[in-house]
């Protein structure tokens, strides 16, 4: 599937997974997964390799999962992949686990931390295989797994699930130093996230005046953001782009100027 295509079929499954608000639908599919596992058999190997599982369908079983606030559910069907449905996660597998984490009713961003550490950790092993491919002779290779090459590169979903997650947790701990790998690797949030993130963080500068560091954020977010505005996509591209982040700009300016308005009517009261 074109990325587009595959992202409207995965939120019309979740959707349908999720509308009635309890698990009833999520567990007629996955038991139907099941199914067809169980009707692999039939060879020497007990695999029929002409019946395949549909990843998209465990994809949004993981999702969904985490949008029911079942998240432990989500995480057991994500450990369950590779053993049970021989499908090896991507990037994609990944993204719904981390939405998973993110619609739960309490964000834990140590938990999301953690996944995109396991997403990294599995993407140095396969750039070991593969150069320990590279390097090898065909008789040392024989009778060894054959590489399963997946995309397990974070992407913008990745990140924008992840600052959104910031911005419902209120926790900004790492948000630097994210920023900057966002930036050095030219993997770049949706702008309404990073929109998001700038209004979460005036609201924050309100709440701790004294934290100098939230200006320092401010400011590489709306570099982030001017670097989407003149990207090579279309939407990016676009006047509307632009003048909707100037809009995004002045709300922040507006809150904080609304904040200092009422920090001296209080001071003028006391005089």
């Amino acid at each position: 599937f074109a990325t587009g295509q595959r992202e409207s079929i995965h939120r019309s499954m979740v959707r349908a997974l999720t509308i009635s608000g309890h698990p009833k639908q999520l567990d007629d599919l996955y038991y139907a997964l099941l199914d067809l596992v169980s009707n692999r058999g039939g060879d020497n190997n007990g695999q029929n390799p002409t019946i395949v599982i549909p990843r998209l369908a465990l994809d949004a079983i993981i999702e969904a999962a985490g949008r029911l606030d079942i998240t432990d559910r989500a995480f057991a069907t994500f450990a369950e992949l590779e053993v049970l449905f021989q499908v090896n996660p991507d990037i994609h597998t990944y993204n719904a686990l981390i939405s998973a984490v993110a619609s739960s009713r309490s964000v834990k961003m140590l938990t999301l931390l953690t996944i995109f550490q396991d997403i990294e950790d599995k993407y140095q092993q396969l750039l070991a295989r593969k150069e320990q491919v590279r390097n090898s002779d065909e008789e040392t290779l024989s009778g060894t797994m054959p590489i399963v090459d997946v995309d397990l590169q974070p992407n913008s979903k990745s990140f924008s699930l992840l600052l959104e997650a910031m911005c419902d947790s209120g926790d900004f701990r790492v948000l630097e130093g994210i920023l900057d790998h966002m930036e050095e690797s030219r993997v770049l949030p949706s702008p309404r996230s990073l929109r998001r993130l700038l209004v979460a963080l005036a609201k924050e500068s309100v709440n701790n005046p004294a934290e100098s560091s939230i200006e320092v954020l401010e400011k590489k977010i709306r570099k982030l953001l001017m670097l989407r505005s003149c990207g090579s996509e279309a939407l990016m591209d676009s006047k509307d782009t632009v003048d909707f982040n100037k809009f995004v700009f002045n709300r922040v300016n507006n809150i904080k100027t609304k904040h200092n308005e009422e920090e001296k009517e209080k001071v003028e009261q006391i005089q």
